[in-house]
């Protein structure tokens, strides 16, 4: 997936997209009708960098991951500039707006 949308993506596009971790919560929602696909995170890390997306931030939670993702080679400066976050931190996107 995502080699395929980098040769469509704009210079500098970022994407936002949550995973599901090998955990047992995510185990119990594969024996309902909805069909998940667990990835360690160190495996899409590794997906994202050979695909050319580098990773702004990550935001963890016990049962998903929201990964934030830049096309690597550009940065745009204040993109980002209605959200606070630290880069890489392991902690989030921060606050929005008014938040």
């Amino acid at each position: 997936f995502f080699a395929e949308i980098y040769p469509v993506a704009a210079p500098g596009a970022q994407f936002l997209f949550t995973s599901a971790p090998p955990q047992m919560g995510n185990y119990l929602r594969n024996l309902t009708a909805n069909r998940l696909y667990l990835r360690r995170g160190d495996e899409i890390s590794n997906l994202l960098q050979r695909s050319g997306w580098r990773t702004k931030g990550v935001r963890k939670t016990w049962l998903q991951e929201q990964w934030l993702c830049q096309k690597d080679g550009v940065k745009i400066k204040g993109l980002m500039k209605h959200y606070e976050y630290e880069e890489n931190s392991g902690h989030g996107f921060g606050r929005g707006p008014g938040r």
